[in-house]
Formats: C-alpha cells, sequence, structure tokens
C-alpha cells in the first residue's frame, strides 16, 4: 500500500503544480479580474490628459514585462498526470486480483473442515460461511453439508461454556454465534433441531450462553423464513411448542431474559398461524420487556392482526421513551428510538397492505407530530411520509 500512497502524492503534487500554474496564467491573462470571486470590475477615473498618457505608457511598459503566456507542454501532462494514474492502477488490480485468488481458493467444504479440526481462527472460518450461504444457492440446499454443520455445532453445545480464561471463552462464544447464523441461512430445515437445543437454557452456563441461545433463535426465525419461500415442510407444532416455552422464560417482568422473549416473539411472528397470533395477542397485554411488546406487533401486523395498532402507535410516538431507559448511552438511545420508529412506520404499512379494513386514521396525528421531530433521520422522515400517503389514499 506504500506504492499507492507514493503515487497519490505524487499526483497531488502534480495537481498543485498546475493548478498553481493555471492560476498565473490567469492572472497574467486578466489582470481586471477578482482573484478571489473571478467577477471583472471597471473604475472610471477623471483625469487630465497627460496624466492619461502617461498611465497609458506605464501600462505598456508593465505588459511589455509580463513574461509571455504559454500553454503546458504535452509531455509535462503526461508526466504529471498519466504515470501517477498508471501507477495506482497497477497496484488497485494486483490488489483485486489476490483478493479474487484467495477467494476462489477459498472452498467452503475445506473452511468447514478447518472448523471441524479446531483451526484457531475458526470463528472467522464459520462467519465466512455465513457470507457464502447467503449468496450460493446451491449450498443452501447441500443436505450434507447442512448435516455436518449441524452435528458440529451439536457436539460444541453439549461442552460446557464456563471453562477456559476471558478470551478463550469469548472466541468460543463467537464460535457458536457463527455456527448458529451459518444453520439459518440455509433453505432445507434440517437445522432446526440443534438450533432449538442451543436455544435452550443449559443448567449453570445461562450467563455465558445468553449470547447464543439469543442467537440460535434469531436463526430459527430466518430459517422459518427461507424455509417457506422455498416452499419446503416445516415442523410447525414442534416449532411453536418450542417458541411459545421462550417467550415465557423469567415470566413477564424478568429483565435478563426479556431478550429471549423478544426474539422468541419476533420469531413466533414469522411463524404464524392461530396458536402463534394468539400468543402474541397475549404478549401486547402482559409483556413488561418493551422490545418484546413491538416484536409481538410487528409479528402480528405481518399477518394483518389489527390488535398489534395501538402498540404500533406507541412504536411511532416521539414521546415514547420506556425502551430508552435500558441505554446508558446517549447515542445509543437516539440509534433505538429511530429503530423503532422505522420499524413501527414499516409494520403499519404492511398491516395497511394484509387488511384492508382495519381504521388506521388514529395513526395520523401521531405521524405528523413525529415528523416535527429536528433531529429525525432521513430515513425515518422518508418512511413517515410514506405511510402518510397511504393513510391518505385509505380515507374515504
Amino acid at each position: 500500500m506504500t506504492l499507492v500512497s507514493v503515487a497519490l502524492n505524487y499526483s497531488a503534487c502534480a495537481l498543485f503544480q498546475i493548478f498553481t500554474f493555471v492560476v498565473e496564467v490567469q492572472v497574467q491573462a486578466a489582470p481586471g479580474a477578482c482573484l478571489t470571486c473571478g467577477s471583472h470590475f471597471f473604475e472610471v477615473v477623471v483625469a487630465d490628459p497627460d496624466q492619461q498618457e502617461d498611465k497609458a505608457k506605464d501600462s505598456i511598459r508593465a505588459t511589455d514585462a509580463l513574461p509571455p503566456v504559454e500553454p503546458p507542454d504535452p509531455g509535462l501532462i503526461l508526466k504529471l498526470f498519466f504515470v501517477p494514474g498508471l501507477i495506482v492502477f497497477i497496484v488497485v488490480m494486483v490488489v483485486l486480483g489476490v483478493t479474487a485468488l484467495v477467494s476462489l481458493g477459498s472452498d467452503p467444504l475445506e473452511r468447514l473442515a478447518a472448523i471441524e479440526r479446531g483451526a484457531a481462527n475458526a470463528w472467522q472460518e464459520a462467519e465466512s460461511i455465513a457470507n457464502e450461504l447467503r449468496s450460493n444457492e446451491e449450498l443452501r440446499s447441500n443436505e450434507e453439508f447442512n448435516t455436518r454443520m449441524g452435528a458440529f455445532l451439536r457436539q460444541k453445545i453439549q461442552d460446557p461454556l464456563t471453562t477456559g480464561n476471558e478470551e478463550e471463552l469469548n472466541t468460543e462464544i463467537k464460535l457458536r454465534v457463527f455456527l448458529c447464523k451459518c444453520l439459518g441461512e440455509f433453505d432445507i430445515p434440517g437445522g432446526f433441531p440443534v438450533l432449538m437445543e442451543a436455544a435452550t437454557p443449559q443448567s449453570g452456563t445461562e450467563a455465558a450462553g445468553l449470547d447464543v441461545r439469543q442467537a440460535a433463535i434469531e436463526s430459527i426465525a430466518l430459517l422459518i423464513h427461507n424455509v417457506q419461500n422455498a416452499k419446503g415442510q416445516l415442523p410447525e407444532t414442534q416449532l411453536f411448542d418450542f417458541l411459545n416455552d421462550r417467550s415465557r422464560e423469567g415470566g413477564a417482568t424478568d429483565k435478563d431474559l426479556g431478550p429471549i422473549r423478544s426474539r422468541a416473539a419476533f420469531a413466533l411472528g414469522v411463524l404464524g398461524g392461530e396458536k402463534a397470533e394468539a400468543r402474541l395477542e397475549e404478549m401486547l397485554t402482559l409483556e413488561f420487556y418493551p422490545d418484546a411488546r413491538f416484536n409481538a406487533a410487528t409479528g402480528l401486523a405481518r399477518w394483518g392482526n389489527a390488535a398489534c395498532l395501538e402498540t404500533l402507535t406507541e412504536m411511532i410516538d416521539p414521546d415514547t421513551t420506556a425502551p430508552l431507559e435500558v441505554e446508558q448511552i446517549e447515542e445509543a438511545r437516539d440509534i433505538k428510538r429511530w429503530t423503532i420508529q422505522f420499524n413501527g412506520i414499516k409494520a403499519a404499512e404492511l398491516l395497511a397492505e394484509k387488511n384492508a379494513d382495519v381504521d388506521l386514521s388514529s395513526l395520523t396525528p401521531v405521524v405528523h407530530k413525529l415528523q416535527e421531530v429536528e433531529d429525525l433521520p432521513a430515513a425515518v422522515a422518508q418512511q413517515a411520509k410514506q405511510l402518510l400517503n397511504v393513510l391518505r389514499e385509505r380515507t374515504p
């Protein structure tokens, strides 16, 4: 990368020299132009003829003293622009070529083999596989690959997370999290059993395993979505029973397990069905953890269930503060506020699309109030404007 820096610096110096040359030419060629704004100006002076003649002679002598204006040498242009540009182009192409060769040599099966061998960079390899699965349709339906990943994750979660130093523990957690994410990217249902095992609380490892459990439930939700889109067969009864249990962990008031209930609510919303909707409606009124209630509302909106309307209004309302209390950093509070508002607006649009009979007029004033917020991000403002257009079209 040093060569790139040298070339760029060389180009910058060349540009400065050309700029200086152009400025000098401008001053010489147009002495009556303002160097600040480039506008021309004229001065009217009343004087006697002798003074005018003297000034004219002085002006001629001053003009004669100026060097002749010449265009830049083509060789100089070539030296200052083409050569540095060629150097930068070659370096960039070399870097891209090396990157392409590395990518071509990164077979997902080889990455999985490295993970199974216990490679030092195992969690990075798992992250790379997850990224590969998003763009590789053939790999997403590979049952053998799916089975091997599931078997390795099952092997990992059978070992407790309480051993090793902090660095080793964090590395192990990352590996399990990305293994869960990998299984969620498939289009086939083979990963459900092991993901449910990974999301189930294990005695003595709850604190350390919370990140893994959350990742497993998120992956279950994604896998439900992928299998639905692929027209695959879902174990609906088993999934509902499992997610229903997770949505009740710690009761409705346990803050520590609130993230588990929140993710379970989201997954139930993706799953859908009468039982899932009934549980989500129950969470709207009984759940203490705000994120869980909000996920329950967006899940109901996905299926056109009007029971979510009041909670969606709460999400969009800029005066809502309850879900922000858990955030200690002010910037994090702002981001969370905007995320909730954006998701609430999107869910309201989805509800309008799925349910043509629901009365959404109560949303109009709260959306107008949201638009009056001074620091509202452009994305949220645009989404609010779009929702208002939807609401106007529905007005009789």
